[in-house]
């Protein structure tokens, strides 16, 4: 299992149903269920630098200044969804 999503960043723990679904309906524990769900990304045909704007978007509508957002998402492309595609087309 991974410690962190490999599409958003968000810590595994913190996902209230224990990572993403498989087409078959098994957990997937390398994605999030807001990332990853019935064996497909939620948000299809979207780059990168989209989800560092839909990460810090959501951890500042939960209170976390801009600039410590900023600071999470900034390896957001060392994680394996887009070291595998550059534009996750799935």
């Amino acid at each position: 299992m991974y410690k962190y999503c490999q599409s958003c960043g968000m810590t595994m723990k913190r996902d209230e149903h224990g990572g993403g679904s498989n087409a078959d309906g098994s957990r997937n524990t390398m994605y999030c269920s807001h990332c990853y769900r019935d064996g497909r990304f939620t948000v299809r045909n979207i780059t990168v630098e989209d989800m560092k704007t839909r990460v810090r978007g959501q951890l500042k509508s939960v209170g976390f200044p801009g600039f410590v957002a900023s600071f999470f998402t900034r390896n957001l492309h060392k994680l394996e969804r887009w070291k595998i595609h550059t534009m996750a087309v799935e």
